[in-house]
């Protein structure tokens, strides 16, 4: 059992977990341990101290709208995301649990390390990071639903509005939109707000769906073109 200084990343995999990726994570990540359990009976139950997040292999991702309360009440301070191969078709249930805010985070496995290590560490800063071919496959279902509800909406942003929507729909957090925009992260959460004000829409994820579905049906930035980005 770790020390009570140790902080865990708690894998629920039937399958088991990469030794290869739980030797970067232990690598990159010092102060972490990568404890591997089989399913969520396990997971509710095991004895283990300071979980900072929960990596749920995909093949569960149906089972954890069932289990989720289980599993925050036993690991209250535990953030929730599921590892996936985003290449494959992106079902309902998945697309769900990421809505519902049961999870904060998708980690895609077929990416380059470096990459899903920096996911990791967004993730275990209290972040959210969902990827965008997700939105896409989404908005490939529901576009047409979609845009006869929103188009007139979308057109209403300004530029800076369409620019960091444009960043949110890549699953960048917003230090880093702030980071890369020159903005203050205080004015970006302000921007992201009015954005789904403006979209009628509940969170962010929501409104990247509407974001590619509008890039699909070649939705464009309409009255914002010519606002100053402000």
């Amino acid at each position: 059992m770790p020390s009570s200084r140790e902080r865990t990343i708690l894998c629920v995999s039937p399958t088991g977990f990469s030794s290869a990726l739980t030797a970067a994570i232990e690598c990159e990540f010092r102060f972490l341990r990568v404890i591997v359990v089989a399913d969520f009976s396990e997971a509710s139950t095991t004895l283990v101290a300071n979980v900072d997040l929960i990596v749920v292999d995909r093949s569960l991702a149906g089972a954890l709208a069932y289990h989720h309360e289980e599993l925050s009440s036993w690991h209250g301070k535990a953030s929730i995301a599921i590892l996936a191969d985003i290449d494959h078709h992106v079902d309902a249930r998945l697309m769900g649990l990421v809505e519902n805010q049961i999870v904060r985070g998708v980690l895609p496995v077929n990416i380059n390390l470096d990459i899903l290590l920096s996911i990791f560490r967004i993730l275990l800063s209290g972040g959210e990071y969902v990827p965008s071919a997700l939105f896409r496959s989404q908005g490939a279902e529901s576009g047409h639903a979609v845009r006869g509800r929103k188009d007139g909406a979308m057109s209403d942003l300004t530029a800076r509005e369409w620019q960091i929507l444009g960043h949110v729909a890549k699953g960048s957090q917003n230090k880093i939109i702030a980071n890369d925009l020159g903005l203050s992260e205080h004015t970006v959460k302000i921007h992201i707000h009015n954005i789904i004000n403006k979209l009628g829409v509940h969170n962010r994820t929501e409104a990247a769906a509407i974001y590619f579905a509008g890039q699909k049906g070649g939705v464009t930035e309409g009255n914002g073109r010519d606002r100053p980005l402000s």
